[in-house]
């Protein structure tokens, strides 16, 4: 699995103000890097915010799955 980095948000941040206009800057980076960072725990070879799901009928969740984690958990750490 492939996740985003950090400075590839900002970019797409930057890219997003710059093109539809907005207030530049991140209100708190701490908080940011927590929500990216949170779909990367794992234990036992298993993603563990994928296994928080109630049911997830597959040995490996599909990539879909995986995908809508990540702004998720951004948007409701803000």
């Amino acid at each position: 699995m492939v996740f985003l980095s950090l400075d590839d948000i900002l970019e797409s941040h930057q890219n997003q103000i710059d093109t539809y206009g907005g207030s530049h800057g991140i209100r708190d980076i701490g908080l940011l890097e927590s929500a990216l960072a949170q779909p990367e725990t794992s234990f036992g070879g298993h993603y563990l915010p994928i296994l928080m799901w109630p049911y997830v009928p597959f040995e490996s969740p599909p990539a879909f799955l995986e995908a809508a984690f990540r702004p998720f958990s951004v948007i409701r750490s803000f």
